[in-house]
């Protein structure tokens, strides 16, 4: 008969969590399982997941939850995933997303949103802090199917800036999904194509709202994130247009007010301006309060710099 220490070890593993189908996999019978709520060891978190009584709560512990009480095979996935990779901007909590293979009859899920994905690639699915969760690739692709589309180029930035993806990964998922009429697919192939060679997604939400902002007007795009330096180096520099000298520095009035922070910004300006390199400053501030003096700045920078796509497309600093 299998003892009680199997079952617990199982939960200890899953947050203090078990799904009936696996206590009966154990062994433990139904029945058996019930004798132990009413002797207040477990109590029913659904009619499939039971908890052990005592287990602390978390965002991972309700997640898990969500997973068990789904239907066998199921993944957390969508802004679920997202949350639980880590990426900026998603929080683990309710509603609770997961993805199922389609098989036969669908069930609707107490705990979570089901989805059904009728080739669900299950080599993207992978465990993380003991729950299995979709891959980042494949997060991005149902994000796109159910986000705005600057929200879901903002998650697959961040998730490329933290290496949890690369055009590579998602060029062939994009080969294996690309099916007719599926949710995210147009969305998906032009942010892979925007992403070739050797790209490097922006480091802040500051530094993506500017160059979506001289995207806007139609000024040419910077490098992003270079390192510079002559016989030291200096460090990295948000934007650069290696063609006329130009730098653009995105600063926040949170990392960059104290006077510590304004000597050593003062000091990597002053180097900067040692190498020839001539520097625009934009406060966060302006960014997202004045965003049309902002593109006027950026304007009149690469005007008095002498961009040549500035006078070949006819541009004027006002």
């Amino acid at each position: 008969m299998p003892s009680d220490f199997e079952l617990r070890s199982v939960a200890e593993r899953q947050y203090g969590l078990v799904a009936r189908r696996q206590a009966h996999d154990l062994g433990v019978s139904y029945r058996r399982l019930d004798r132990r709520i009413q002797r207040g060891d477990w109590k029913s978190v659904s009619p499939e997941v039971l908890e052990l009584v005592g287990a602390p709560d978390s965002g991972e512990k309700k997640a898990m939850a969500a997973v068990l009480d789904s239907p066998p095979g199921a993944a957390l996935s969508h802004t679920s995933a997202a949350a639980h990779w880590d990426i900026p901007g998603f929080r683990l909590s309710e509603p609770f997303h997961v993805t199922v293979p389609r098989q036969g009859i669908d069930r609707r899920g107490r705990l979570a949103v089901v989805h059904y994905q009728k080739d669900f690639p299950l080599d993207h699915v992978v465990w993380l802090r003991h729950i299995p969760v979709t891959s980042p690739a494949l997060t991005m692709f149902h994000l796109a199917g159910m986000m705005h589309p600057a929200k879901t180029e903002r998650a697959l930035d961040n998730a490329w800036a933290m290496d949890l993806l690369n055009g590579r990964v998602l060029g062939a998922l994009l080969d294996r999904l690309a099916a007719r009429g599926r949710n995210g697919i147009r969305l998906m192939r032009e942010l892979i194509a925007d992403r070739v060679g050797e790209y490097v997604p922006p480091e802040s939400g500051n530094e993506a709202r500017t160059i979506a902002l001289l995207t806007e007007a139609g000024l040419p795009i910077p490098r992003r994130q270079v390192a510079l330096g002559d016989d030291r180096v200096i460090g990295r520099v948000d934007l650069f247009y290696e063609q006329v000298g130009g730098v653009i520095e995105v600063l926040s009035r949170r990392y960059h007010t104290s006077k510590l922070d304004r000597e050593s910004d003062d000091r990597r300006f002053q180097s900067l301006s040692s190498m020839g390199l001539e520097v625009l400053t934009i406060w966060d501030e302006e960014l997202w309060q004045r965003p049309h003096e902002v593109i006027t700045k950026m304007r009149t920078f690469l005007f008095e710099l002498g961009h040549p796509d500035v006078f070949s497309r006819g541009i004027h600093p006002t």
